[in-house]
């Protein structure tokens, strides 16, 4: 339900992800990434242009408010995949700090994920 924000129309609402990485089209791009911690740690990210559009999180972990997640999707949406590599840590620290509770996730270990994410997908466009 902390999806909910990000327009339903938008392509990362349709992606099927039992592919990880998908060509839409020339310059646009979606990424499925799991990453296992604690918990499991999925992410969905769309680039158009080399920026970014949407960002997902999910995974079995638990958050308290859950909107903090979207607020990572917030922080990173129409970067350049290269400025929010270089600013993923900073933006993942700042997101933890309104959080109240959480249970089977760090910040370290989103953060890690996201920087994988990003590196991933910088080889790939």
């Amino acid at each position: 339900k902390a999806f909910k924000f990000i327009a339903k129309s938008t392509t990362a609402f349709r992606y099927d992800p039992q592919s990880r990485f998908v060509k839409v089209r020339e310059g646009h791009y979606l990424l499925y990434y799991e990453f296992r911690a604690e918990k499991s740690v999925k992410m969905i990210i769309e680039v158009m242009d080399r920026k970014i559009n949407a960002l997902m999180v999910s995974g079995d972990f638990f958050i308290n408010p859950p909107e903090a997640l979207m607020r990572i999707n917030d922080l990173v949406k129409g970067l350049d995949v290269n400025k929010a590599l270089k600013s993923s840590e900073v933006v993942v620290n700042k997101v933890f700090k309104e959080v109240k509770e959480v249970a089977g996730l760090t910040a370290e270990s989103l953060s890690h994920a996201l920087v994988n994410a990003l590196k991933l997908l910088m080889d790939r466009i």
